[in-house]
């Protein structure tokens, strides 16, 4: 899946585990990272932001190899600018994972509809007892 983030596109496969292994501890340490900053005390506005560039640019140049961050944001300490790089990145990840529920779910069902406890025979839901005494 190409990405394209500030005029930069980057190569993404949420579906290999090989990239798997490296994003998704990346994700989780940006998280932190970033609220971490958020909570920082005791220093200016601008030191926050910084700080919380600094953390994305690391998240970038982690899964997607050193430098990769000096091409998306070319020198930028806009943390928005920053901040939204990573929103176009989850909103990637959860695209490519709908479609991966959507065709497990397909499969499954089908699947279910082709297999030996499909439902030929069954008698469908009996008024049996339930354990505590109630009926269905």
């Amino acid at each position: 899946m190409n990405i394209e983030i500030n005029g930069a596109t980057l190569q993404a496969d949420f579906m290999d585990a090989d990239f798997m292994d490296v994003f998704e501890p990346a994700v989780h340490k940006v998280r932190d990272d970033v609220n971490n900053c958020k909570a920082m005390e005791d220093c200016s506005t601008a030191a926050k932001y910084r700080e919380m560039n600094r953390c994305v640019e690391d998240f970038f140049d982690a899964v997607w190899g050193q430098g990769t961050s000096a091409g998306i944001f070319a020198g930028s300490n806009n943390v928005m600018r920053h901040l939204e790089a990573l929103g176009a990145i989850d909103a990637a990840f959860k695209a490519e994972n709908k479609q991966l529920n959507d065709a497990s779910n397909k499969y499954a069902q089908r699947q279910n509809k082709n297999s030996f406890y499909s439902g030929q025979g069954h008698q469908g839901k009996q008024n049996k007892p339930k354990p505590w005494g109630g009926q269905t």
